[in-house]
């Protein structure tokens, strides 16, 4: 399995970032540890999980992705900690990100590129061969409004696959189904991210 994490994010206005206190969140029965304190931003951390607030915005990630079922249950609580504060009135939107790694060296990502762009049209036009591509797909799997996955070959390292499941909110049942959806969400992105697992493979023989 090669997702590497994953995180939700609740947007919205106005967000309490002074008032917030980190005794009153833990993710599977964890303390945080303030890491950051200012009037306008908030983090904490535990070797598990980190939380940011900002006031238009509310994030908790995990950083190495194991046991989702419990690793969303975890999630889950703390936001319902964090919407204690706010109300669920004060949330537009909820996001779900998680990252994908696809192994392999430069040839490999060079390959995998080839494979969803034209390398010689693109070189065509630009009068080099590109040194590397990015590429995002978007789509609509379930109760999202949108999706996005991202593939990225620039940075250093191994190919990524960027996801996000972005949620409009209308009222508090959307932020009930946003929420619960996670585990959903992260279906979607082991579907996706093994797929391409499979198109990696293939360029690689």
């Amino acid at each position: 399995m090669a997702l590497m994490n994953f995180s939700v994010v609740l947007v919205g206005e106005n967000f309490p970032v002074q008032t917030i206190k980190i005794a009153d969140f833990q993710y599977r029965h964890r303390a945080l540890s303030e890491t950051l304190r200012l009037p306008v931003a908030l983090q904490a951390e535990n070797n598990l999980v980190a939380m940011q607030v900002i006031p238009d915005r509310f994030e908790v990630r995990v950083k190495t992705a194991d046991d989702l079922a419990v690793q969303t249950d975890g999630v889950s609580a703390m936001v319902d900690t964090f919407l204690e504060y706010v109300g669920k009135r004060t949330v537009t939107a909820v996001g779900h990100n998680a990252q994908w790694v696809l192994p392999g060296g430069p040839g490999s990502k060079k390959a995998l590129a080839s494979r969803f762009a034209s390398l010689p049209n693109i070189e065509a036009i630009i009068g080099v061969p590109p040194s590397d591509v990015d590429l995002s797909f978007g789509f609509k799997l379930g109760q999202e409004t949108r999706a996005r996955a991202s593939m990225t070959t620039s940075s250093e390292g191994e190919a990524l696959l960027d996801f996000n499941f972005h949620f409009d909110i209308s009222g508090p049942a959307a932020i009930t189904t946003a929420i619960a959806e996670l585990q959903t969400s992260l279906t979607h992105v082991r579907a996706i991210g093994e797929a391409m697992d499979r198109q990696n493979s293939m360029v690689n023989r």
